[in-house]
């Protein structure tokens, strides 16, 4: 788990450490990440795989973890009507853990056919490209004009980040899982308190490994179709350009070590 909080403060004694102001995170300046052979890592933020789960699988703990935090944060109840806005590798892990987690329906959308198609192939029940129709009116139609019980943003876009609002239900729940540039945002107010939904974000998880490594295990959740591209690791930087540029065709790109 590349997280570890300073372990003295309140947020690490309640077990929420994701909110530690002194938490070290793996690849956030100054931290270093782990494009290395080895790395020296407090033992108990260590977890060991089964035998029968790849190293592939066990890479992918880490979006999945943050699927896990916001499954927390949303509460769904089983047969529970899910949107999820981004269907990115956030997305997608949200999506499988969400039918692992009871989900009836998994609406999800993006403006990537790639991505649609994999959300499909992955168990998403409506894949809605948001170039081509619009994602609001879509989700209404196919909830009866009820709206999603749980709306869950992944992109990390002001747009789908305002969508949420128009596409949760009355009483349900928005969790804001992607972050955007912009550090305000217009929201209904009024809307929120009259309809009694409940807004809530995710900053990356804890105390989510655990179940991540048994779900992967266990085969409820299986993430590796996710991945579209596999990189040496002499060619780390290649493959971080190619991620943050070939969004069309790239989905998940995996450093081999």
């Amino acid at each position: 788990e590349p997280g570890v909080g300073f372990r003295k403060c309140e947020y690490c004694h309640e077990g929420r450490y994701n909110l530690c102001p002194e938490e070290v995170f793996m690849a956030t300046p100054p931290v270093h990440g782990a494009f290395v052979e080895y790395v020296v890592w407090p033992a108990d933020f260590v977890f060991k795989l089964p035998p029968e789960t790849p190293f592939e699988a066990g890479a992918l703990c880490e979006p999945l973890s943050v699927a896990l935090q916001a499954i927390k944060q949303g509460n769904p109840k089983p047969g529970a009507k899910v949107a999820i806005l981004g269907a990115g590798p956030i997305g997608l892990a949200l999506l499988q853990a969400s039918l692992a987690y009871g989900a009836s329906e998994v609406y999800i959308t993006d403006i990537y056919p790639l991505r649609l198609d994999k959300a499909r192939e992955m168990g998403a029940k409506e894949a809605i490209n948001a170039k081509e129709s619009d994602p609001v009116e879509a989700i209404l139609d196919l909830t009866n004009g009820r709206g999603a019980d749980v709306v869950y943003e992944a992109a990390g876009s002001v747009v789908t980040q305002k969508q949420a609002f128009r596409i949760v239900k009355s009483g349900g729940t928005i969790v804001l899982v992607g972050m955007t540039t912009e550090e305000e945002v217009t929201v209904p107010l009024l809307d929120l308190i009259c309809r009694e939904y409940e807004v809530k974000g995710v900053l990356r998880y804890a105390n989510t490994y655990p179940q991540a490594v048994a779900l992967t295990a266990s085969g409820k959740v299986n993430l590796i179709p996710m991945v579209t591209h596999k990189f040496p690791l002499e060619k780390a930087r290649e493959a971080l350009e190619f991620a943050d540029t070939q969004k069309d065709k790239a989905i998940k790109v995996m450093i081999e070590v």
